[in-house]
């Protein structure tokens, strides 16, 4: 087809061509016979072409024995010679219908092309008619009555003949009008009495029907045609369409495969980085706390002065740092240990008091320091909270410092324990801080995530510290949730589960870490 579609349409392009061809179908449907033949593409002129020829080809086989038969039945007041003449003439036209079998075998052809053929075809076919009916023209006037009726019956059914066979062509249909119109109707008319006179008449009239209907096979030949033409575009398209839905059927099934291969190798490698991490605690932490003890032993001078101030101050720098240092390994390994579903819970009744109480002194010195206040709220008639003493008193211990950190001097940190709908437990840390940026809310979860305001820039920390508590909050059964305003501050919630409460029944879980209760 000339009407092509270009490869690599989207199942989106391949639609709108679709909705495109059906709506042109339906509109030349509607108006199609209102149409000229220009109208339409070459590939249904030439269809209609190749249905009048392949009409006309059966031809090459009658016209000689049409031919043959009305010879005999002209000897009675014919010449043998003139017969003869006109017999060798029909033969010799038979050569017509090589043409025909040539422009069958065609497939595409240019506009100009078809108009040639057109053109020519319709030449030949005219000449043919003129032979074949030449006897009715120029014997008319001498033949007997019975002659005379035997020429209109030839010449009306050559032309119901013709018009049914070349009428799906526009230029073929005017060559049997043309010929065995005028055979039909002239002779009759110039008889000179009224008998002929009527058989006249009632040829013309004979042909103005043949012409309507010669219309009408035209009309509904060119309509199938076109409609033919539109299935043939349709079935295309929907090969098309067909055919690009399996290939990004294929493309998605590839994608998934390779998502699903590089998520296996980034879980396999996240697994082994934990497990080897989980699996240097002892590496690591033995030799710094070999360091952090021999440097409060030179602090203490417990073997005596070092000899120089400047050596008292390296040695406090000394332990600083590995403190510093050894809080961040803890940090990491914990953060491993839970990615690698190796943190183990050891719960026990915690009283919700005692555990503000306790966090509260290791954040009092830096909060004094910083002029933040600290103020703690603790609902009346709380339930004992079933979980891991230490790894609840990091999550709240992290939140509470987090919030003094980013604090400036003047502001309030208010951590408050109450129960929640659902009937758990629920530690809540907000401040009047800086807040953060709704760009960097989900970043502050990420490993060594870091806010970008220019006090959380001051104040860096490992990043490490939120990461660790959803993990600990996950590995209970609970949830950590953050809300934060730019310049208003920043509240963090811890919810435990109510299975975590002391007066709900229920298992409290087995004591184990998950992969799934890792941070992200």
């Amino acid at each position: 087809m000339r009407r092509w579609l270009p490869v690599g349409w989207g199942s989106q392009g391949v639609s709108a061509y679709l909705s495109k061809l059906i709506d042109a179908a339906f509109a030349r449907t509607r108006t199609g016979a209102q149409r000229s033949p220009s109208f339409f593409f070459p590939e249904i002129r030439l269809a209609q072409l190749k249905m009048a020829e392949r009409s006309i080809l059966p031809g090459v086989v009658a016209m000689p024995l049409f031919a043959v038969t009305m010879a005999m039945m002209m000897t009675a007041w014919a010449s043998t010679q003139w017969i003869a003449l006109w017999v060798g003439a029909v033969l010799l036209n038979t050569p017509r219908y090589w043409f025909s079998l040539a422009l069958l075998r065609k497939e595409h052809l240019a506009p100009d092309e078809v108009k040639r053929w057109a053109s020519f075809l319709s030449a030949l076919t005219t000449i043919g008619n003129l032979i074949w009916i030449w006897p009715c023209i120029a014997l008319y006037a001498d033949a007997p009555l019975s002659g005379q009726m035997l020429f209109t019956l030839v010449a009306a059914c050559s032309l119901a003949a013709g018009a049914a066979m070349c009428a799906p062509s526009y230029p073929h249909v005017i060559a049997p009008f043309a010929t065995f119109a005028p055979a039909m109707v002239l002779p009759p008319l110039f008889g000179g009495d009224g008998y002929h006179e009527g058989i006249g008449i009632l040829a013309l009239g004979y042909c103005a029907f043949m012409a309507a209907m010669a219309r009408v096979i035209y009309a509904s030949a060119r309509d199938v045609l076109s409609l033919r033409d539109d299935n043939d575009e349709l079935i295309t398209g929907l090969k098309i369409a067909r055919e690009e839905s399996e290939a990004a059927r294929r493309r998605a099934e590839q994608a998934r495969e390779e998502s699903d291969s590089a998520r296996h190798r980034a879980d396999h490698a996240n697994q082994a980085k934990s497990e080897f991490l989980a699996n240097m605690s002892h590496e690591l932490r033995t030799p710094l706390n070999a360091v952090i003890g021999f440097a409060e032993i030179m602090r203490a001078n417990i073997y005596g002065p070092l000899g120089d101030q400047r050596y008292d101050d390296y040695v406090g720098h000394i332990h600083a740092s590995g403190h510093h240092l050894l809080c961040l390994i803890n940090d990491v390994l914990d953060l491993s240990r839970i990615e690698a579903g190796r943190f183990v819970l050891s719960p026990i009744d915690i009283g919700v008091a005692d555990l503000m109480k306790s966090v509260r002194k290791y954040v009092e010195y830096s909060a004094s320091q910083r002029g933040v206040e600290v103020v703690t709220k603790i609902a009346p008639a709380m339930p004992l909270l079933v979980a891991d003493d230490r790894a609840v008193k990091q999550v709240v211990l992290n939140l509470l410092a987090n919030a003094v950190k980013f604090t400036p001097e003047g502001g309030r940190v208010t951590a408050e324990a109450r129960m929640n709908s659902a009937g758990g437990i629920d530690f809540v840390i907000s401040d009047t801080g800086v807040g953060i940026h709704p760009d960097d809310l989900g970043k502050v979860f990420e490993t060594f995530g870091q806010g970008e305001h220019q006090l959380a820039r001051k104040e860096k920390g490992s990043g490490l510290g939120l990461p660790i508590a959803r993990g600990l909050m996950e590995a209970h059964g609970g949830t950590l949730t953050l809300t934060s305003e730019l310049g208003r501050g920043t509240t963090v919630t811890a919810s435990f589960p109510p299975e975590r409460s002391k007066n709900h029944e229920g298992p409290s879980g087995d004591g184990r870490a998950t992969p799934a209760a890792a941070a992200r």
